[in-house]
């Protein structure tokens, strides 16, 4: 009898550890990456994504993070990547929908987004959208800026098969 209440509690024990990964909800990540022109628009970018996060947020996307080179590296210091996660499709979807009706933040991007057709800020922008591996962490937003020191590094894996 004791037997079988052991083996039943260490059951349960494994379950629940095991329990978490298995019904993790979906998060789905929106990576972009801007090579602007040059510093003056590398800064009209910057001025720009400081009003566009919070209202990213409040959308339903989170976390959002802006980044560029680290000083000294090599690459262009113009280039900004920006990540964001959110827990669907349509909640990317619609943030897109909330920036466009946010005046505050169309206030606070209107040197980025005045930029002529002729010198446009950037060439292109590569989008991607991922879906989170099973079994991962969610993407956390670090401690404040310069408490640790962290940084975000992209790294792209290829396989022989899906599987």
């Amino acid at each position: 009898m004791k037997t079988r209440r052991s083996l039943r509690s260490l059951a349960a024990c494994l379950a629940l550890s095991v329990a978490p990964s298995l019904a993790r909800a979906d998060e789905f990540y929106e990576l972009r990456h801007y090579p602007l022109a040059d510093a003056e628009r590398a800064a009209a970018f910057d001025k720009m994504m400081a009003a566009a996060v919070p209202v990213l947020e409040a959308a339903g996307v989170a976390p959002v993070g802006v980044f560029k080179p680290r000083a000294g590296a090599d690459g262009d210091a113009d280039h900004r990547w920006v990540i964001a996660a959110a827990d669907s499709l349509d909640t990317l979807a619609a943030s897109r929908r909330a920036l466009a009706e946010d005046g505050a933040f169309l206030e606070q991007a209107r040197d980025y987004l005045s930029f002529e057709k002729v010198e446009p800020a950037y060439p292109r922008i590569a989008i991607t959208t991922m879906r989170a591996f099973e079994g991962f962490p969610k993407l956390v937003k670090p401690a404040a800026e310069g408490a640790g020191g962290r940084f975000f590094e992209l790294r792209t894996y290829e396989s022989h098969s899906e599987y």
